[in-house]
């Protein structure tokens, strides 16, 4: 049996489509609860794709965040950059370097594993320019942790000190060494350090 489909078919049908589509809307809420997710610790709003405008919609200060991390890394800090500095200064053996790092005149409190000590920048600038002219010594220190707060900071490092020839065989001394940074005047300065042995040869 064939249903030809006639003028007044073709209106009702366009009218069942029609109540069809209202319905449909009424029962769909205009606005879905939107989707969270977290940047930095705080919330970054998505709308749902079949929300007002078919898009995915970012606020745009979460934006302006996001590039800001992506495109301006964090740099090494004042404090790190003279930890950094210091201990290179020690490796290379670099007095003029070293002095850099130390607020001359001032304190420097220094404690060697077998519990030898001194207190002040001088004392220890002093040693330290006759110790680098041995050159039968190296040093390797790698940083473990570093904090710091507006005023002060704390570096602990591993340290290798080792000499090719000590009583005719060469000698090794591992080292934990804890530093400590201040702001003084504006500066940055290694203000004390001490070294405790982790294993060492005989």
């Amino acid at each position: 049996m064939k249903c030809k489909l006639t003028l007044g078919n073709k209106y009702t049908l366009c009218s069942f489509i029609c109540v069809y589509m209202i319905l449909l809307g009424w029962l769909l809420p205009s606005e879905i609860p939107a989707q969270s997710v977290m940047l930095n610790d705080q919330d970054l709003y998505l709308t749902r794709p079949w929300s007002q405008g078919h898009e995915v919609d970012l606020l745009d200060a979460e934006m302006d965040k996001l590039n800001n991390v992506i495109l301006n890394p964090i740099e090494y800090s004042a404090a790190k950059q003279l930890m950094e500095r210091h201990l290179k200064s020690v490796m290379d053996k670099d007095t003029v370097s070293l002095r850099q790092t130390l607020n001359m005149g001032g304190r420097y409190l220094l404690i060697l594993p077998d519990g030898s000590s001194m207190e002040t920048a001088d004392e220890f600038y002093a040693m330290h320019q006759a110790w680098f002219q041995d050159k039968g010594w190296t040093m390797e220190m790698n940083v473990l942790d570093f904090r710091e707060t507006p005023d002060m900071a704390q570096c602990v490092v591993d340290a290798m000190f080792h000499e090719s020839d000590r009583n005719v065989k060469p000698y090794y001394h591992k080292m934990w060494i804890t530093y400590v940074l201040e702001h003084i005047g504006g500066q940055w300065y290694v203000t004390s350090d001490h070294a405790s042995t982790k294993t060492k040869s005989e």
